[in-house]
């Protein structure tokens, strides 16, 4: 049926259990498939590769701004551990990380905060110039009223969904605190 042979519990050779249209059906599937790949790659482009050492910037949403890394250690799946400015690591994959031709970090440990703070560098015996030191304006009323009126409630800086949408409480809610 159809160019087959018909299922049966007797043996068989396989050379009897091929179809003259085997071949035929496989290249042209070979060749819808090299077709497909064509246009996938049209527009591909080679990827920087990334090292250990290598400065990134990387952030984890569109709403982000690039922030300044090292990375640390090369994961598989295209995936870094990266370490920030700030002394924390964080894992990234490559959607998320650009190489950036910039100098590398400087990253102060407590170590050395702690070294800093307890051997302050000496006190200045020179006086400073006089474009060193900034002018303040003397305060009006309007500024003196603003220094002693309570701080404005800041409103909180507003959340987006992962897809991006900004997340917004719903009005019935505006009576509860």
């Amino acid at each position: 049926m159809f160019g087959r042979r018909t299922r049966t519990h007797l043996p068989t050779t396989d050379c009897l259990l091929k179809s003259a249209y085997d071949t035929v059906a496989h290249d042209a599937l070979v060749t819808a498939k090299h077709r497909q790949a064509a246009y996938y790659n049209r527009g591909a482009r080679e990827q920087h590769p990334i090292s250990v050492g290598d400065v990134v910037r990387t952030r984890w949403n569109n709403k982000d701004e690039w922030e300044k890394a090292e990375v640390t250690k090369v994961l598989p799946h295209w995936s870094y551990l990266l370490r920030y400015e700030d002394g924390s690591t964080r894992r990234r994959t490559s959607r998320h990380v650009r190489f950036s031709p910039e100098p590398p970090l400087i990253i102060q440990d407590d170590n050395d905060a702690t070294q800093a703070a307890a051997n302050p560098p000496p006190p200045s015996t020179t006086r400073p110039h006089v474009e060193d030191m900034a002018w303040h304006p003397p305060p009006t009323s309007s500024s003196v009223h603003r220094a002693t009126s309570p701080p404005a409630v800041k409103a909180p800086p507003p959340r987006y969904s992962r897809s991006g949408r900004q997340i917004k409480r719903p009005a019935k809610l505006n009576d509860f605190v």
